[in-house]
Order: structure tokens, then sequence, then C-alpha cells
């Protein structure tokens, strides 16, 4: 069975939201995997995640998201 999937907006990957905040690939992985990041679609082995069309932001929890590092 084929699912065919309208992909109407902007999306960004997974290593590319990992490289605009400074995370590794995993990390934003797990998040879309674990339904913390609102309207991921699984595309192989990445997710697409929305992100406005103009702003290129992107919804995420927040809190999920790491703030501090785990030394502090």
């Amino acid at each position: 069975m084929v699912k065919i999937v309208n992909l109407s907006g902007a999306y960004i990957s997974t290593d590319d939201l990992a490289a605009l905040n400074g995370w590794t690939y995993s990390y934003v992985s797990r998040l879309a995997k674990e339904g913390k990041i609102p309207g991921a679609i699984k595309f192989g082995r990445d997710y697409l995640i929305p992100c406005h069309p103009e702003t290129g932001d992107v919804q995420i929890n927040t809190k999920y998201t790491r703030t501090k590092s785990k030394t502090e």
C-alpha cells in the first residue's frame, strides 16, 4: 500500500533544525518520534518538520527542550 502525503506549506528537515539550534540530529528525531514537535511527518529515516513559510519559526513545546547544559 502506498501512502500519498500532500505537503502544503514549508517544512524543514531534522538536520537543518538541529544545526539551527545547536542540537544533535538524534535529539531532534527523538522529539519528533515522541510527538513533541506538532505536525512532524516521518519521511524515510528523517522527519519533515513544519515551519512558518515567511519567518522559518518552528513550533516546539519548550517544556521538552534543553535550556541548560548537563554540567550546570
